[in-house]
């Protein structure tokens, strides 16, 4: 007589149990990518307290300015956070040199006045206030990813230098204070746009 086999059934369970693990496994890559996605987006989400938060001014690299500035650089002033009574936000960083030339980095968001509510237009307030005094040098600036004006002029006992600069809705500025005769101007523009440049790229999410 001969005896039935079981490895049909056998065979049956095994491919059985394969698929099931098989099932498992797809789905926890499944989860796994989920996750990873989830992750991703939560990175590329601006930290808005942070960001405006006087910590943020231990960011920037200051290298050029040191070589500008021909001294050691320090952060002599750090203030940011949110305007009273209004969600715009702003950050203001001002170093000095032991040269004595200081340097303010500043950037701002949701800035309007009482006749202004775009950045392009409260740029331009500011700019005429400024081209009322015929000492005042004002010149356009645009390079292409920042668009305003720069600011030069004397006064007792120092000079100034200022780039005041728009992005969409972000605002970026880059003051330089000194004794008279400290610095040329062609050299401060080239600084205060490459910290402009630097400043924005910080701060781009919100532009």
């Amino acid at each position: 007589m001969t005896v039935p086999s079981n490895q049909p059934q056998v065979a049956s369970r095994s491919r059985k149990r394969l698929f099931a693990l098989l099932a498992v496994g797809l789905g926890l890559v499944a989860l796994a990518a989920v996750y990873l996605v989830v992750q991703l987006i939560r990175d590329d989400t601006p930290d808005i307290e942070a960001d405006f938060s006087s910590a943020t001014c231990e960011d920037f690299d200051l290298a050029e300015f040191e070589t500008f500035s021909a001294g050691e650089v320090e952060l002599s002033k750090a203030d940011g956070g949110k305007f009273p009574d209004s969600e715009a936000r702003q950050l203001y960083c001002k170093y000095t040199s032991d040269s004595g030339i200081t340097l303010t980095i500043g950037a701002g968001i949701g800035i309007t006045t009482d006749t202004a509510d775009d950045p392009a237009s409260v740029l331009d307030e500011g700019r005429r206030f400024w081209e009322i005094d015929p000492s005042h040098t004002v010149e356009d600036f645009d390079n292409g990813v920042l668009a305003g004006y720069t600011l030069s002029y004397e006064t007792e006992p120092g000079q100034v230098f200022n780039l005041h600069g728009a992005g969409d809705q972000l605002f970026i500025g880059v003051f330089l204070r000194s004794e008279l005769g400290e610095f040329d101007t062609a050299d401060a523009l080239d600084l205060a746009e490459a910290l402009a440049g630097q400043a924005f790229e910080r701060f781009e999410a919100y532009a």
